[in-house]
């Protein structure tokens, strides 16, 4: 592996928890990185088909954008709330963080963070793209 190569991973919150005989779908994790769909699951949701329903590479591009703003910041996704109960409140209405003064932000980057947190997780970017787009902006800014 390469120095400086970020790795994400996170294998200790799966959507599903066992309990012995039986297996429990739920919302496990972080709020300040959840899609706002694993939050608040849709009208269709069903204990059946939990994983599947809510957690998708859509969910994951919405908390890589979270992500993001995490690494360029320091800070952590919503830093100005203390409360969990509260940042989830703001996902669930469509509240995302703002737009950070310092360290400031290039305006193609805030783009493709801001494209990542997309309500709708079909409009939200395949990571690929994402991937490409980060290329040509951080190109961009270094010349």
């Amino acid at each position: 592996m390469q120095e400086h190569t970020p790795l994400l991973m996170d294998c200790g919150l799966s959507p599903l928890i066992n309990y012995g005989e039986f297996t429990v779908p739920g919302v496990y994790g972080r709020s300040r990185w959840m899609a706002p769909e694993v939050l608040e699951p849709s009208d269709d949701f069903s204990i059946q088909d939990a994983g599947e329903t809510v957690y998708t590479p859509n969910t994951d591009v919405y908390a890589f954008g979270m992500t993001i703003l995490e690494v360029i910041t320091g800070r952590s996704p919503y830093s100005h709330q203390r409360h969990d109960t509260v940042v989830i409140l703001e996902v669930i209405r469509g509240i995302r963080p703002n737009r950070p003064q310092d360290p400031a932000i290039s305006d193609n980057v805030w783009n493709i963070i801001s494209a990542c947190w997309e309500t709708k997780p079909h409009k939200r970017p395949p990571a690929a793209l994402v991937a490409s787009w980060l290329n040509v902006a951080c190109i961009a800014e270094m010349i």
